[in-house]
């Protein structure tokens, strides 16, 4: 299935926040869950309304939950975090993947 157009627009829209506010904020923070939180809401209703584009709305679920943990991250950095900084940049490029292909894993699970 091709990749809709609204949700590279979504994709785009997350990674511009966060490249706005990475290092920046913590994901707890007013700055971030203004915007996340709408944003969230809005996905949600479309993930239970069964939205034509359902699997999409749920990946973009989890591709927003991904970059927040990574903003958090960012935001208070500690020598022992970096492994798990790595592999959670490495889980939301594979999740980026899915969605821009439309091609997502018949288990349900991230293969990462």
């Amino acid at each position: 299935m091709k990749c809709p157009d609204e949700i590279i627009e979504l994709i785009e829209f997350i990674d511009n926040k966060y490249r706005e506010y990475k290092g920046k904020v913590s994901r707890y923070s007013v700055e971030w869950g203004k915007w996340s939180r709408e944003m969230n809401l809005d996905v949600r209703k479309k993930i239970e309304t069964n939205h034509e584009y359902k699997i999409f709305y749920q990946y973009i679920y989890i591709y927003s939950v991904n970059r927040s943990q990574l903003i958090e991250l960012n935001f208070a950095p500690q020598i022992l975090r970096q492994g798990k900084k790595k592999k959670i940049a490495k889980e939301g490029a594979k999740i980026k993947k899915y969605l821009l292909s439309g091609a997502f894993p018949k288990t349900g699970k991230l293969a990462v």
